[in-house]
């Protein structure tokens, strides 16, 4: 984008509009002159800007060249920040139960240790999905991704995840989408229509 007022404009404007150089002529300096003039004079009040600038501007100059030196900080990774996922206190629990779909194996039996509640921050998937699942059960009556054990020390809590055929402990009614239920020693947890005993 080219600049709205050059030298050369500025030049030609004050030689014809300026009375005393229009009488006189020879008195008005040439554009190589004029350019130079203009030149040393932006110059001259750069320098005084730079002098007499305020003492805050001096200040803030200071500490932006000051936080350019300084290296950036490094990024830290979060997951070395965040604290350990409570484990169950004796040692694990167990779902133990019968899957009774035709053609499945009718086994199950999942150990839940210490190490795989801190691994997956306390929070254990139900499903039927292996590769987005911690516990694989596979039978159709269960969603891909069904229920999630929440695990505060010796505390547990299940939340179905809307599911297609619900969630039920120890033969309620289905437990509401995304809500928190405790779990016992002893409960039955139906998902769909496998039957696990929390132990």
């Amino acid at each position: 984008m080219s600049c709205p007022l050059r030298p050369v404009d500025l030049w030609s404007w004050l030689h014809s509009a300026s009375p005393i150089f229009a009488a006189n002529p020879s008195s008005f300096p040439t554009r190589t002159g004029f350019a130079a003039i203009l030149f040393s004079a932006v110059a001259v009040a750069g320098v005084a800007w730079l002098v007499l600038r305020p003492p805050a501007v001096v200040r803030e100059t200071t500490k932006y060249m000051e936080r350019k030196k300084s290296p950036a900080p490094q990024a830290t990774n979060s997951t070395h920040l965040a604290s350990p996922a409570p484990v169950p206190s004796q040692g694990g629990r167990s779902l133990i139960g019968i899957n009774p779909e035709t053609g499945k194996d009718p086994s199950i039996s999942f150990a839940i240790t210490p190490s795989l509640v801190q691994s997956s921050g306390g929070k254990i998937i139900l499903g039927r999905k292996r590769e987005v699942c911690h516990l694989h059960i596979p039978s159709t009556s269960v969603s891909g991704q069904h229920a999630t054990l929440f695990f505060d020390g010796d505390t547990v809590k299940i939340q179905d995840r809307n599911s297609s055929n619900g969630t039920r402990i120890n033969g309620g009614p289905q437990i509401k989408p995304f809500e928190n239920a405790p779990i016992r020693l002893g409960d039955r947890i139906q998902l769909g229509e496998v039957t696990l005993n929390w132990r």
